[in-house]
Order: structure tokens, then C-alpha cells, then sequence
């Protein structure tokens, strides 16, 4: 490893850029190995993106942030609600949500969403309008 390389790993070490890719790869059950076949690159350079020794380009961020399902604000630590709905990154900032509560809240909306679109379709079926 050159020097440019260790100082380089010194100071993004601690980077949120870097433990994010690694937890969100960790956290994956394809792993680092799935994201690498994903992006195209060997499962050394997720790693050593994770470890902070080199950081992935602009549109592999992009890349990476679309396999997690992420906003690339989320990956580098603009924000912490991992959504690309704005509005719902405000409430969370003035509500004080945790990560765990968007979840529940969004899986609950689902739930909501499609209850609501099967009564929908009863209600054309009781009206005769199929």
C-alpha cells in the first residue's frame, strides 16, 4: 500500500460513506460479493470501500445507492432517513423518528394502501362496475 493510500485510509476510516456501504453490505444476504457482481467491480474494491481504503466514483455511488434500495444523501451522511421522499425526511428531523419507526410506519402504510384498494374494488363489485 503506498503512502497516499494509508493517509487516504486514515482519513476516510471513520467516513459515514464508508461504514454505511459496509453495514448496508453486511446487513445484504447476497453480501459484498452481490453488490460486486451488481456493480460490475471484484468483491476487493466493495471491501476496500467499506474499509475506507478507496471510495467508489460518482456512478458507482449511484449504483450502490439504487441496489440498497438508498439516497446517495443517505450513503455520504447529508441526511439520516434513507428515503428519497423529502417529506418524510422533514417529519422525521421535526418528529425525532428513529429508522426503526419509519419502517414500522411504512410497513404499516402498506398495509393500509392495500386494504384500502381491495375495498375500492368490493365496492365497484357490489355497484356492478367490474
Amino acid at each position: 500500500m503506498s503512502d497516499g493510500q494509508i493517509k487516504r485510509a486514515a482519513k476516510w476510516r471513520d467516513s459515514t460513506l464508508n461504514r454505511r456501504i459496509r453495514q448496508q453490505a453486511e446487513a445484504s444476504k447476497a453480501g459484498a460479493g452481490g453488490l460486486a457482481t451488481y456493480l460490475g467491480v471484484s468483491v476487493e474494491a466493495v471491501r476496500q470501500w467499506g474499509a475506507g481504503y478507496s471510495r467508489p466514483d460518482v456512478d458507482k455511488l449511484a449504483a450502490i445507492a439504487d441496489y440498497f434500495g438508498l439516497t446517495v444523501d443517505y450513503l455520504v451522511g447529508r441526511v439520516d432517513v434513507p428515503t428519497a421522499d423529502v417529506r418524510l425526511a422533514e417529519a422525521v428531523k421535526l418528529c425525532g423518528f428513529t429508522p426503526e419507526d419509519i419502517e414500522y410506519i411504512t410497513d404499516h402504510a402498506r398495509n393500509v394502501g392495500s386494504a384500502v384498494i381491495r375495498l375500492a374494488e368490493a365496492a365497484k363489485g357490489w355497484r356492478g362496475e367490474e
